[in-house]
């Protein structure tokens, strides 16, 4: 596209164009350089997300926002990767229009220096990303959240405390969660707890939230089912469950425990959960193919008691390894709870529903990764066998004929990270 061309376009289309590549900043750059109305429509899109990984990334930065207060105001996310340390004491200009803060391996972690960043850098953040971060007490992590106020979204991957509380601290944390709408929860230590009361015999839930993950680290990495931790408290599971049952859309479990008593509990639970009544879409984790999915089937018959009216689309996600066998293990899929499949169940259960969506996801691994791809994964003849097993074992199971498959079930093949694997 010619300078000239770039010249006649509206400014706002422009933008548009800049925010499409807003996760690419080397085309962004590029953007800048074609002529003054495209460095104008790059810039900000450039500057709405600024990552910090190194403490010369601050030093760089703090002094070109202070001098460009346009800059600054694009700021919208902020990706902090820094240690936390004296030296890393917040520098940076106040960045008012900052809405998301992500927090990733910081390690020192300081509590006292990251509050002073939420409260002093992005006092407007109420989006907020915890990624292996190490508290130093159990207490720290409420109270770091409650400089969100108010909190619309919050996601903590990973995060643990370094010891168990040592010292006198409020039994009930100020934390403003009425306006909670996103929680993300993945494989975090059970000293990591959100604060369901707000004083003595007063609960403080989420009660409006729309999407809801729960997640352990089998998920991402390969690690013993006695060893894995799952993605909160199994008490914190059930509460979120119910008191946002009128309101979530969108639903992501693995609901497969490490701990066997915990599984029948959140299954005997999961009967007596209020009917999802908004809910759309739900990501059901499944297992490993060819491993133990009972504790998922007997979830999924318990949680699906209760009609879901508008759910829409339900997918099940499987771990594959590009075994040579792995194609006949299906015979084993919903082996205890095949009538689970059937289509008269799924009708009563989902009378909404629109589409199956089965996705494979290809990862072997090498302890303590998040997983490589399979080199047979990516082959025709192993993918066709693979999907040709799936459909059998759901026709098997009454989900359909083969041409109501072919309408009713998309199969989806993913990377280690639930990518699209091509």
């Amino acid at each position: 596209m010619s300078t000239d061309t770039w010249s006649r376009l509206p400014p706002e289309i422009a933008i548009q164009i800049g925010y499409h590549n807003v996760d690419d900043a080397q085309t962004l750059r590029a953007m800048r350089l074609v002529s003054h109305e495209m460095r104008r429509a790059s810039t900000e899109p450039l500057f709405s997300v600024l990552g910090f990984y190194k403490e010369e990334d601050l030093v760089q930065c703090s002094q070109l926002l202070r001098d460009t207060p346009a800059l600054a105001a694009a700021v919208n996310t902020v990706k902090m990767s820094i240690p936390l340390t004296g030296l890393s004491y917040p520098m940076l200009p106040c960045l008012r229009n900052v809405e998301e803060v992500h927090w990733s391996k910081n390690d020192p972690w300081d509590s006292k220096i990251a509050q002073a960043y939420m409260a002093r850098i992005f006092p407007s953040a109420t989006r907020l990303v915890l990624q292996d971060i190490t508290f130093e007490h159990p207490s720290k992590f409420p109270l770091f959240l409650a400089l969100c106020n108010p909190l619309r979204a919050l996601d903590v991957q990973r995060c643990g405390s370094a010891f168990p509380e040592l010292v006198f601290v409020p039994k009930h944390v100020a934390l403003n969660v009425s306006q909670l709408r996103e929680l993300t929860l993945v494989a975090n230590s059970g000293l990591i707890k959100l604060p369901t009361m707000s004083s003595p015999g007063q609960l403080n839930l989420p009660t409006q939230l729309r999407t809801l993950k729960l997640l352990s680290d089998r998920d991402f990495i390969d690690v013993h089912i006695d060893e894995s931790r799952d993605p909160c408290h199994l008490l914190m599971s059930i509460l979120f469950l119910r008191s946002s049952a009128s309101s979530l859309t969108q639903l992501t479990i693995n609901p497969h425990s490490s701990t066997r008593y915990v599984n029948m509990a959140l299954s005997n639970s999961a009967s007596a959960c209020p009917s999802l009544t908004a809910l759309t879409q739900m990501t059901f984790h499944v297992g490993s193919l060819g491993g133990d999915t009972y504790a998922s089937e007997v979830f999924f018959a318990s949680f699906t008691a209760n009609t879901m009216p508008r759910l829409i689309t339900l997918r099940f996600v499987s771990r594959i390894q590009g075994e040579d066998d792995e194609a006949g293990w299906f015979s084993h899929l919903f082996q205890s709870r095949a009538g689970e499949l059937h289509a008269e169940s799924l009708h009563i259960k989902f009378p909404s529903l629109q589409k199956i969506v089965w996705s494979f996801r290809a990862a072997s691994y090498r302890y303590g990764t998040t997983g490589i791809i399979p080199e047979r994964a990516r082959a025709a003849e192993y993918r066709e066998a693979m999907e040709s097993g799936l459909l059998r074992r759901l026709e098997e199971v009454g989900m359909g004929d083969v041409e109501r498959l072919r309408s009713l079930v998309v199969i989806e093949w993913l990377d280690p990270m639930y990518r699209p694997l091509n």
